[in-house]
Formats: structure tokens, C-alpha cells, sequence
């Protein structure tokens, strides 16, 4: 297939929760196998600290796997456990949404009695404007939010500084934030 290549594979390493730098070195991992951080680095022309910020953070996440020898060479998780993984993820996110429409389509067609304005829906695209969007519906809220999300979107949520929004807000402590999710 023509157009399948390293965007492609960097587009799903995004949407299984890496960042563009973390999908960088993991593709270096996967096409030249166990190194050493300190080689990883020098290789790519990237910052020793960086670099090892990065594996650190592969690996919590669970795509990179270290030796016990020091200094520690990494590996990477099989690329095709991490489709599965995306592909689980999106399974379920898709099983949730179909297992809450009717809830939530009920709670969003009720309106308060004292409601002036009008309700409106927006799509949005792209994970920064999404993101964007949802912190900003934080900063205007002044009564509750209630959210549907999954969990992957949940942490993707956190990652873009959604949580650190609704913690800093003036009125915390008079808001009730909702956060439907489903945990496995």
C-alpha cells in the first residue's frame, strides 16, 4: 500500500498515547533494536537528559521495556501489541459510547426551566483544539460539569492539562465536577 509508511505509524503511536518525540525514538528503537540511551541520543542528535526523559516515559507507559544491566539498553513492545492495545482502547471507547447514548441523550435533552440561551453542539478536530476546547468550558463553568469519557481520553485529558484547569479554578470548591468513566 502506497502512503503506508513512518506518518502512518507515528499517527497510530499518537493515538495510543505518545507524543511526536516519544514515537521518534520509538521508531528508532524498533528499526535498530536494544541501545543504550547514551547511544539513542548521540544517533539522533538529541539531548542525553531528554532522551532518557522520554525512554522513562515509554516505559511507564508501557512500550518500552529496559535491561537490568547498567547503563540500561531499551527495547521496544512489539509494534503489533501496540495496535492491539490502540485497538482495544478504541473498541471500548466505541462499546461506551453505544452503552451510554441513550443516558446521555436523555440528560442533554432536558432543559432547565430558567435557561435563556441556546444549547449548541461544535465539532471539533485535532487533540490541541479539542483539548482547548474542554479547558475552556472548565474556566466558564460556575454551577457543575458532567463528562462521558473513556478512560484513554481520560488520560489524554491530563496530558494536555485539562485536570490542572478545573484544580486552578477560582470557584473550585463551589463547582461539582462529574467524571463518568468506565475502569477494566
Amino acid at each position: 500500500m502506497a502512503g503506508l509508511g513512518e506518518e502512518t505509524i507515528k499517527k497510530v503511536l499518537k493515538n495510543s498515547g505518545m507524543t511526536e518525540k516519544e514515537a521518534e525514538v520509538y521508531i528508532y528503537l524498533a528499526k535498530h533494536g536494544a541501545s543504550k540511551s547514551r547511544e539513542i541520543a548521540r544517533l539522533m542528535k538529541k539531548d542525553k537528559a531528554q532522551i532518557f526523559r522520554i525512554l522513562k516515559r515509554l516505559q511507564t507507559k508501557g512500550f518500552v521495556e529496559s535491561t537490568l544491566e547498567f547503563p540500561a539498553r531499551y527495547t521496544v513492545v512489539p509494534f503489533e501489541n501496540v495496535l492491539d492495545s490502540v485497538v482495544k482502547a478504541k473498541q471500548e471507547e466505541v462499546a461506551f459510547i453505544e452503552q451510554t447514548k441513550k443516558d446521555l441523550l436523555d440528560y442533554l435533552s432536558k432543559k432547565s426551566p430558567t435557561e435563556t440561551s441556546m444549547e449548541k453542539f461544535v465539532v471539533i478536530k485535532g487533540n490541541n483544539r479539542i483539548y482547548s476546547k474542554i479547558s475552556k468550558i472548565i474556566q466558564d463553568t460556575r454551577d457543575q460539569l458532567s463528562i462521558a469519557t473513556t478512560l484513554p481520553s481520560l488520560i489524554r485529558a491530563d496530558r494536555y492539562g485539562v485536570f490542572d484547569v478545573a484544580f486552578n479554578h477560582p470557584l473550585r470548591s463551589q463547582i461539582q465536577f462529574r467524571f463518568l468513566t468506565e475502569l477494566s
